[in-house]
């Protein structure tokens, strides 16, 4: 449905509401992950809240931008857990999440 949304707007027309409906297919990717595919929808999830949190940015949407950084955030303190996996021996690293996500936490 998020996505449907999305493409009724564009970024350069309507940035908020772009940036919204971007930030809210983040999160229901991130949830939907939590029940299949995880790594895949995270990354998705990802890929769509990083923009989001960009527009918010620039359109000083501050309390938008502090939702998404906090699902950026959850997700960034995850990412090593998801892909360290269950049985990482202890002491093990981990690759860094995504590049662009990195920054934007």
């Amino acid at each position: 449905a998020y996505t449907e949304a999305l493409g009724g707007f564009r970024r350069e027309d309507e940035p908020l509401k772009w940036a919204i409906a971007q930030m809210n297919l983040g999160t229901a990717l991130i949830r939907l992950g939590d029940h299949r595919d995880k790594r895949q929808l995270w990354l998705q999830a990802a890929g769509a809240l990083v923009p989001a949190l960009e527009v918010f940015e620039e359109q000083g949407a501050d309390a938008y931008a502090d939702v998404a950084r906090r699902n950026l955030r959850r997700f960034h303190e995850s990412w090593d857990a998801l892909i360290a996996g269950p049985a990482a021996p202890a002491g093990a690293t981990t690759q860094s999440p995504p590049s662009r996500l990195s920054r934007a936490v």
